[in-house]
């Protein structure tokens, strides 16, 4: 495995899978960093680290570009308010579903 990927079990059929991160999406000691990422890019990165459904409003610029750091063991919630205070969104969760919008 190169440093920008990641190994995916999938327990219900013991298959496993490599995955690449986006080329603008980086591990670096512990962390993910992106730097000018598409905000609906950074939502399916997000989808596939967490395992959760996250929509973005039809409202909301998809295209918004973002840099930042998350952190391995920072909470999904704690990911999506510091994406909603940056972007200025708020979010609606439902169990496992997110909703971000204006």
């Amino acid at each position: 495995m190169a440093p920008s990927q990641r190994l995916v079990y999938d327990v219900h059929t013991g298959s496993t899978l490599v995955e690449n991160f986006p080329e603008n999406i980086q591990w670096v000691d512990g962390n993910y960093r992106f730097t000018d990422i598409r905000l609906d890019n950074l939502m399916d990165f997000i989808r596939k680290k967490y395992r959760v459904e996250v929509e973005l409003d039809k409202a909301v610029n998809h295209g918004l570009l973002l840099t930042g750091t998350i952190r391995n063991d920072e909470s999904m919630e704690a990911v999506i308010e510091k994406i909603c205070f940056s972007s200025q969104l708020t979010y609606k969760k439902n169990g496992s579903h997110y909703l971000l919008m204006k």
